[in-house]
């Protein structure tokens, strides 16, 4: 299995150079690329690299313990901590930061001084980007997108923050901005001059939050088990999106979840006390 990925890996960086290649000459927009460790660089490469493969391209991988994402049972065990410690400041939409990802969804870069600090380690917030409808189930339930926040740190590490969107009549202002402002054509990029802070974008009520250790919302290029696990967190309560809002969207961009993986034994983690501000 190694030898076929290894194969299909080197196919990948043929397709991608010769597809750079052709467009040399084209003053295509790049997107902003923070600076950032080899590792953590690797990291963020194959996290877009498996968010951008069809879904149909991979087995269901049910039989592998440590998959994402899952049905958040009532059941959980009760921790309380600090962490994370959220460090987000503004930055600005106006370096074509808004990307439109293969016409499969919307994704936004981040730059500046955007991270969170888990047990004193630093994730510095690469790029947030939307799943039609929500990937996680919360006791059964499902929302009708999820948001999430990829944070990555120097050593390749990823965690994650999850929001649900909840359908609601009541329009959001923050998520309008991007929405009305996404590139109509697959991988086209915008810029807007508008200064942008994620404490906008995060509940505002219940700070309340699931974690559990996991893998990428699609198998891992190996097909194997992430052994040391992706950390994610996910909200309890939900942000808001208006039913036209979603309604926008959804011409946009299709449906990418991934199907529930078993939990397998994992413990999932809530901490009740939690406060985001």
């Amino acid at each position: 299995m190694k030898k076929i990925f290894g194969l299909a890996f080197v196919i990948f960086l043929f397709y991608g150079c010769s597809k750079e290649n052709s467009s040399s000459n084209k003053s295509n927009p790049q997107a902003p690329i923070n600076t950032i460790s080899t590792k953590a660089e690797l990291a963020l490469l194959n996290f877009d690299l498996s968010h951008s493969s069809k879904k149909s391209g991979f087995p269901n991988l049910g039989d592998l313990s440590g998959q994402t994402p899952i049905d958040i049972p009532k059941e959980t065990k009760n921790f309380e901590s600090k962490d994370p410690v959220i460090h987000y400041e503004r930055f600005s939409l106006n370096n074509n930061n808004i990307e439109n990802h293969k016409g499969q969804y919307l994704k936004v870069f981040v730059t500046g001084e955007n991270y969170i600090t888990i047990r004193g380690k630093r994730y510095d917030l690469a790029q947030f980007h939307f799943h039609r409808d929500s990937e996680h189930a919360l006791r059964g339930k499902r929302y009708g997108m999820e948001v999430h926040l990829v944070h990555v740190s120097t050593d390749g590490k990823i965690a994650v923050l999850g929001m649900f969107i909840q359908e609601t009549r009541r329009e959001n202002e923050k998520l309008g901005i991007l929405i009305n402002n996404s590139p109509l054509v697959s991988n086209g990029l915008n810029s807007i001059p508008f200064n942008y802070n994620l404490f906008d974008l995060l509940p505002k009520t219940s700070g309340k939050y699931y974690s559990y250790n996991g893998s990428l919302t699609t198998p891992n290029l190996d097909f194997e088990a992430n052994p040391d696990g992706l950390s994610w967190i996910v909200f309890d309560s939900p942000i808001h999106i208006s039913t036209n809002q979603l309604t926008k969207y959804s011409d946009l961009f299709g449906e990418n979840v991934r199907v529930l993986q078993p939990l397998a034994g994992r413990t999932v983690w809530s901490n009740p006390e939690y406060r985001i501000r």
